[in-house]
């Protein structure tokens, strides 16, 4: 069993994953709050990939799992 501090920041995720859209539904939707976010993160040392990062992650790391997962199913 992994020792207590390690498990409450993932806790405290979860649980901010599932309460926050019931506390204030309509916050994520504008692109404004977003980059607070990110600008909020990367302030404190978090690296954020901008979208070519997100493109490069997507074609080469999903779209092979994507081609490969195809293949296997439908061979």
């Amino acid at each position: 069993m992994p020792p207590l501090w390690s498990v409450i920041p993932f806790t405290l995720m979860l649980l901010s994953i599932a309460v926050l859209p019931l506390a204030v539904p309509h916050w994520w939707e504008s692109n404004l709050h977003k980059g607070q976010v990110r600008a909020a993160l990367e302030q404190e040392g978090v690296r954020m990939p901008g979208f070519l990062g997100y493109t490069a992650w997507l074609f080469a790391f999903l779209l092979p799992l994507f081609v490969g997962m195809t293949w296997l199913f439908w061979s």
